[in-house]
């Protein structure tokens, strides 16, 4: 028995349409991405829901010889981009609960509003209610008796960052792609 050789395209004018159609969704999507970054950076601030992916605590030595302490958030906004900020020290857990907030983006570039930048902030409001991520992220670590087991199977089904232990781990055994 032979195999046939397949092809996705039969002749180079399919080749070429299928190459326009794509450059066209591209360019749309840029197009679209594009206005939202000009909405962003088009005042001095913004008033942006956003989820909180991480919450950390991180201390650095001042230029006076002090050490401050704070948390960093890394958030990712209803409208799909993703940023980083500060809360005070004294600032509850939020992790994977909505916020809205006030952000001063500052002079980010395309580039930034596209990967990741930083952002100052005022937290106006920590919603109360359960998303339905975190409901079944509860659903899942009741499941689990080993925290750990439960956190492996959060990334997997619903896209929470793993705690920087796991990841360690991971990537000790050189198994953090996966």
């Amino acid at each position: 028995m032979l195999l046939e050789k397949l092809s996705l395209f039969n002749t180079k004018r399919e080749f070429l349409i299928f190459l326009i159609a794509c450059g066209f969704v591209l360019s749309y999507s840029l197009l679209i991405e594009f206005n939202n970054y000009k909405n962003l950076t088009q005042f001095d601030s913004n008033l942006v829901t956003a989820t909180v992916l991480k919450q950390y605590e991180k201390t650095k030595l001042t230029k006076k010889g002090k050490t401050k302490t704070y948390q960093v958030l890394k958030l990712k906004s209803q409208r799909g981009f993703s940023f980083y900020t500060t809360a005070t020290k004294k600032f509850p857990d939020a992790e994977g609960k909505k916020v809205k907030l006030e952000i001063w983006a500052g002079k980010i570039s395309f580039y930034e509003y596209m990967t990741s930048f930083f952002a100052f902030s005022k937290v106006i409001y920590t919603y109360k209610t359960q998303t339905l991520k975190q409901q079944l992220n509860s659903y899942i670590s009741s499941k689990h008796k080993n925290q750990d087991v439960a956190n492996i199977y959060q990334a997997l089904y619903t896209a929470l960052p793993l705690p920087s232990q796991l990841q360690q781990k991971f990537s000790t055994l050189g198994v953090s792609h996966l």
